[in-house]
């Protein structure tokens, strides 16, 4: 009972839920397209010399400057370097413009990115 509690105090501190014309006048959004955050080279070469892929899909938390507050696995790789890798790059790439209340003013938000494919090209 408790946890459940934390969490939706949690839900509730983040924002979660809310959509545009639920308390937001505009959504957080990345600077920059995702697909720019990764490059080839950041497929690790234990990976690719065990041919080991997957995909992966991460929850953010962005403050109220835009920056990530924590970076969460929702949906794991199987292997766990893989999406400790994508948090990291994620990090120290990625940057956003943070969510407007309805009054205009910078607010906490949560952050769902697409899914992250990790394979040998």
């Amino acid at each position: 009972k408790l946890l459940g509690q934390c969490r939706d105090e949690l839900r509730t501190a983040w924002n979660h839920g809310k959509t545009l014309g639920n308390g937001f006048s505009r959504q957080v959004e990345p600077v920059k397209n995702m697909v720019e955050w990764f490059s080839s080279n950041d497929y690790p070469r234990y990976a690719m010399h065990q041919n080991i892929s997957g995909r992966n899909q991460m929850v953010l938390l962005i403050d109220e400057q835009g920056k990530i507050a924590d970076c969460m696995v929702v949906e794991a790789t199987g292997a766990s370097y893989l999406d400790a890798l994508s948090c990291t790059i994620v990090r120290e790439r990625a940057s956003f413009r943070p969510a407007l209340d309805e009054a205009g003013k910078p607010t906490r938000a949560i952050y769902y990115t697409p899914p992250v494919v990790w394979r040998q090209h």
